[in-house]
């Protein structure tokens, strides 16, 4: 697995190459190399807005940024892609079934839905648990200690109740 630095560093040198100051692209936005209609090669980003140097607040009290678009100068290294790597990302499902409730009048009729008791724990680097009894899974723990380079991404699909943020 390539160091991380190195990645950010490559991306950083392809930003300032083509006009953009890195410090001023937000972390997880998409940057996009596109061509706009007339042909010409382009960048799209996002970038956070700036006054006297200094970065400020939006009214939802956010760091204040736009989408942009430069004309791209130095294109991407294409032999720089060996640097893409698939990140761990932990997800938790709830199994739920459901069956057609009672007759709700006028030929309608409400879904009824009710939790398993069985979860799934899945990886974006491709580790999944199965679906499996709550008491049987995997030791969370170890789980995050295997699969944690980012904090867990945890979707819960319940019925009559609240998110369990944990595994």
């Amino acid at each position: 697995m390539p160091d991380i630095t190195a990645r950010r560093e490559h991306v950083a040198a392809w930003l300032t190459a083509n006009g953009i100051a890195p410090d001023d692209v937000p972390l997880g936005r998409p940057i996009t190399e596109t061509t706009r209609e007339d042909g010409t090669p382009v960048i799209q980003h996002t970038a956070f807005l700036r006054e006297d140097g200094k970065l400020y607040a939006d009214s939802t009290g956010d760091v204040a940024a736009e989408r942009r678009e430069v004309d791209l100068v130095v294109p991407w290294d294409t032999d720089a892609d060996t640097l893409w790597t698939t990140e761990h990302r932990v997800t938790l499902l709830q199994q739920i079934e459901t069956r057609p409730g009672d007759d709700a009048g006028a030929g309608q009729r409400w879904m009824e839905a009710r939790n398993t008791g069985r979860v799934l724990v899945a990886c974006n680097c491709g580790y999944t648990s199965g679906w499996v009894r709550r008491s049987d899974l995997p030791d969370a723990a170890a789980v995050y200690a295997e699969h944690s380079t980012s904090p867990p991404d945890v979707l819960t699909i319940h019925a009559g109740q609240s998110p369990d943020p944990t595994i």
